[in-house]
């Protein structure tokens, strides 16, 4: 679970996070704790380089390492987004 940055108490699982992070940092949820807006920062965009970097590489690479060069970037962004990324207060 991911904490609250008002409360402190567990917000969201790390899979609402991670969906939250795709839909981009402008996005805002309520707290399952306190109920007040949380959303992820701006760094949600810079997780997400190394997938968006790997779609470039479509027509640049043989296809087994196109599939390798787009499974490390799915984990590489999982990773960052899930330890590095943190929840911010978003005003209602």
């Amino acid at each position: 679970m991911v904490t609250c940055p008002y409360c402190g108490r567990p917000a969201m699982s790390h899979w609402r996070k991670l969906g939250l992070g795709v839909g981009g940092p402008g996005q805002t949820v309520r707290c399952q704790a306190c109920g007040k807006p949380v959303g992820v920062s701006v760094w949600s965009l810079v997780a997400f380089l190394p997938f968006g970097l790997s779609f470039y590489s479509i027509g640049r690479l043989h296809l087994p390492w196109f599939f390798v060069w787009m499974t490390s970037g799915v984990l590489l962004y999982v990773w960052v987004h899930t330890f590095i990324v943190p929840l911010v207060r978003r005003t209602p």
